[in-house]
């Protein structure tokens, strides 16, 4: 099991207390229901840990059983169920096979402080029951958690899988006013315990742009506190944003607008902890219009988590030698091409320490080491040109 970072508790306006829980369904196949024992032994075989199991009468009739039990490295207690596959059953035989007629169900609460550590967590241990299942499902997300990535992913000592494991992003069109903009949002934050992050009236053309400053948003929400309502939120160099709750602009949008209260599900949780994100200056629309226009022009690098920039690191070391082969033979060879690497470059001469993550054109490589220019201007650093 992994472990968490020990990080001291922080406040937010757009934090929960008490995330909903989240569920993962491993299909298996029998013409009778997984034995509850042997599901139990497989969880603690994986977790070398004595489970503290406490047995219940099942709430739902078509339950084969039920339980529930504390796990070290969960939030909360993990409770686990049995039951048919019933409305499930062709969406499963889609992506799983025939014959996969059970569900066992895997529900705990995420951290707070570190929910996608928990949830690698609560993978892990849904893997110890998949038997010879090729996928789970996790429903709060819509994905389906492939075998073959869990081994290559979640399972290992350094790579993790994204941040955006945690949740999906949709892009919602009205069919009869398509000029009135998209509604793009995230599903699945909430049970990480942050509120979710919409635009509205998003132009077609501003689709890409919006869904990737959603989600550098949403993995930002996940290391930092994001700051009260109106308060500018630093996303690259020289862009700002800010926040706004949801309630303040639906109700004042048209009601063909995607997003405009009368679209919404009326008392949907979701709507009361769900954050606008918009321009800091100037908020005649319910997306951050200049920033997008940034983003479509390549005049802006947005941050990336810590988290994220550690992994990308740790991938790119691992196929460091790979790419170094492919790059000699086009160099050999004569071959036109552009081989890129993103190098870091820190300046801590200055009041300020600068980190900056410059792209590379390989140009020449020996036996003493390899030979790059830079591509583009830095936008941090200084001293450096192409």
């Amino acid at each position: 099991m992994s472990s968490s970072p020990d990080n001291t508790k922080n406040s937010s306006p757009w934090r929960l207390d008490a995330p909903p829980a989240t569920l993962l369904l491993v299909p298996l196949k029998g013409d009778d229901p997984p034995d509850i024992q042997e599901i139990l032994q497989g969880l603690a075989d994986y977790t070398g840990q004595d489970l503290d199991v406490r047995s219940g009468e099942p709430p739902e009739p078509d339950m084969a059983w039920f339980c529930g039990c504390t796990i070290e490295g969960l939030e909360s207690p993990l409770t686990v169920w049995c039951e048919p596959a019933g409305e499930l059953a062709q969406h499963v035989e889609q992506v799983a096979g025939p014959g996969h007629d059970w569900l066992v169900a895997l529900q705990a609460q995420l951290s707070g402080q570190d929910p996608l550590t928990c949830y690698i967590n609560l993978v892990r241990l849904a893997s110890s029951c998949m038997g010879s299942s090729p996928a789970m499902l996790d429903p709060g997300s819509g994905h389906w958690l492939e075998r073959t990535w869990i081994d290559d992913v979640f399972m290992g000592d350094e790579l993790e899988p994204p941040e955006d494991v945690l949740w999906r992003i949709d892009v919602v069109e009205s069919e009869t006013a398509p000029e009135a903009g998209r509604w793009i949002r995230t599903i699945g934050l909430l049970r990480c315990g942050r509120a979710e992050l919409e635009c509205m009236g998003v132009p077609a053309e501003r689709t890409a742009e919006a869904v990737e400053l959603i989600g550098n948003l949403a993995a930002m929400s996940l290391e930092l506190d994001l700051p009260e309502a109106g308060d500018p939120i630093e996303i690259g160099p020289g862009m700002q944003v800010c926040l706004q709750p949801v309630q303040d602009l639906a109700g004042t949008l048209p009601d063909e607008v995607p997003g405009s209260m009368a679209s919404r599900h009326t008392g949907d949780e979701q709507e009361e902890i769900s954050a606008v994100m918009l321009d800091l200056s100037g908020h005649e629309q319910a997306h951050p219009a200049a920033v997008l226009e940034a983003l479509s022009t390549g005049d802006l690098a947005m941050f990336r988590t810590l988290r994220r920039t550690r992994q990308d690191t740790l991938r790119a070391q691992a196929s460091w030698d790979d790419l170094l082969k492919a790059c000699r033979r086009l160099l050999e060879g004569g071959v036109e091409h552009s081989c890129l690497v993103q190098v870091p470059f820190e300046q801590v001469d200055s009041d300020e320490e600068l980190r900056e993550h410059l792209w590379m054109r390989i140009v020449s490589i020996d036996d003493k080491g390899v030979e790059a220019e830079l591509v583009h201007e830095p936008r941090l650093v200084q001293g450096i040109e192409p």
